[in-house]
């Protein structure tokens, strides 16, 4: 076999049965040593009754095993992303939103993301996170967090009043109509990126991620099989 064997210490016992017609210091391309996917190599013992193997895998194969798990960590934080900002919010029905000023610090910071989804007025609380319309029919949009909720004689709700968690003085009494929706959850420092025509850019980015990723992980299978078959 062509490949080069790395002298290391043996790392596992065996009869010599199980490697018979080997000699010693030969290598066995039937097995492969799960761990650092070298070959393992023959060595028998002084009186030829056993043998020990040794991978001939070496400190390029660690490497690569660890590439492989950045890979794979970064992957996985890709499609997370690509999840909590577009796919979640899609098939909920939820809006995700851009925090953009500091009003509700320091439970969101200016730039995190907000995902609010569409709740009835009767199933909030106080103290819930909602984003709603300073202004009925105006498109501008304020995140804050209930302070109050006012009844009818009937017990259905009437007004609701919020405040931001680092305003001083609470909203304007808010009727259910002006309530968007409560927080769902938030994603830190990414609103700014998914905001807009930035959307675009974010999308194309994690596309190009898992391509990187798949063409990587391929090019590493195909030299591992061309290692094997030298």
């Amino acid at each position: 076999m062509g490949a080069a064997v790395l002298e290391i210490d043996p790392l596992v016992s065996t009869s010599g049965a199980a490697v018979a017609g080997f000699t010693d210091g030969e290598v066995v391309p039937e097995y492969v040593d799960s761990e650092t996917r070298g070959f393992v190599k023959v060595r028998t013992s002084a009186d030829g009754t056993g043998v020990s193997t040794g991978s001939t895998a070496g400190k390029g194969s660690k490497g690569n095993r660890v590439a492989h798990i950045v890979l794979n960590i970064v992957l996985a934080a890709l499609l997370a992303l690509a999840a909590a900002v577009a796919v979640v919010p899609r098939v909920t029905g939820s809006v995700p939103l851009t925090v953009l000023t500091g009003s509700m610090t320091p439970t969101f910071q200016p730039g995190d993301l907000v995902v609010v989804r569409p709740t009835a007025v009767e199933k909030l609380h106080i103290g819930d996170v909602v984003t709603f319309q300073p202004q009925s029919g105006v498109a501008t949009l304020v995140t804050h967090r209930i302070i109050m909720i006012n009844h009818d004689a009937q017990g259905n709700v009437e007004t609701i009043q919020t405040q931001g968690d680092a305003n001083n003085a609470p909203d304007n009494l808010l009727i259910p109509d002006q309530i968007m929706g409560r927080v769902w959850y938030s994603v830190p420092m990414i609103g700014h990126l998914t905001n807009g025509r930035n959307t675009l850019l974010v999308i194309s980015a994690l596309g190009l991620g898992l391509v990187a990723y798949a063409v990587v992980l391929f090019t590493k299978k195909d030299v591992e099989e061309e290692a094997q078959n030298d």
